[in-house]
C-alpha cells in the first residue's frame, strides 16, 4: 500500500485476478466492473491480459539519493501462467522516484499496445477531475494530483459511480490508464498532493 500522511491510501495490491478461493470468507463482487488495483503495465492481446505483475524474474534496483528514492525495475509482460504474449517477448523498464515532491513514474520506449495502469484508490464521494494531462481528487485534506508530463490519460470502464470497486482490500478506485506518446512511446507521471 502505498500510504500518504494527509491524502491517506493512494494506491493498493490486490489479488491480480479475484476469485473466491475461501467464498465464505470473501465478499462476492456484484458489481459490473473488476480489476486489479495494483499499478503496473498492461497490455490485452486476443482478450488476454499480459502485465508485469506476474513476472517472475523482474529485477529490481534501488538507489538512495540526497532527497529522493528511486527504483528501476526491469520487467517483462507475461499473463497469469507467464506466457508471452503472442508477438513474443516484451521487456519493459519501470522507473519510480519517490521524493517529499511526490512520486515520478516513467516507462521509455512502451511497447506500441502497453499502458501504465494506475488505479488510484479514491470512494465516490471524493470529487475527481480528469483531462488527458491531468487527475485531481479532491481528498479531506487537500488534492492528490497526477501531472501526465508525456503520454495521455484515458479512464477504463467503471461503474456507474466512476469508480471500479476491489472487494480485496475494499477500496473504490479511479481506473486510469497513461498511454504513451505517439512519437516516443514515452510515459512520464507526477504524484502530488497539495
Amino acid at each position: 500500500m502505498l500510504w500518504h500522511s494527509q491524502a491517506g491510501a493512494i494506491f493498493a495490491a490486490t489479488m491480480n485476478r479475484y476469485q473466491l478461493i475461501e467464498a465464505p470468507n470473501m465478499q462476492s463482487n456484484t458489481r459490473k466492473y473488476l480489476m486489479g488495483g495494483t499499478p503496473r503495465i498492461e497490455m490485452v492481446a486476443n482478450g488476454v491480459a499480459y502485465s508485469n505483475l506476474d513476472d517472475l524474474d523482474a529485477d529490481i534496483k534501488y538507489h538512495a539519493g540526497n532527497e529522493s528514492h528511486s527504483f528501476t525495475v526491469n520487467t517483462h509482460l507475461v499473463d497469469i501462467n507467464q506466457k508471452t504474449p503472442p508477438q513474443g517477448e516484451v521487456p519493459i523498464t519501470i522507473y519510480y522516484t519517490f521524493s517529499g515532491q511526490g512520486i515520478d513514474i516513467s516507462v521509455n520506449d512502451c511497447h506500441d499496445s502497453a499502458y501504465l495502469m494506475l488505479p488510484i484508490i479514491a470512494s465516490p464521494e471524493e470529487e475527481v477531475q480528469i483531462t488527458p494531462q491531468a487527475v485531481f481528487i479532491k481528498k479531506e485534506r487537500g488534492v492528490l494530483g497526477l501531472q501526465c508530463e508525456s503520454g495521455r490519460i484515458e479512464v477504463a470502464p467503471t461503474d456507474a459511480d466512476g469508480r471500479i470497486f476491489n472487494p480485496v482490500p475494499g477500496f473504490s478506485f479511479v481506473p486510469l490508464r497513461i498511454i504513451p506518446n505517439d512519437a516516443d512511446k514515452n510515459i512520464k507521471v507526477n504524484l502530488f498532493f497539495r
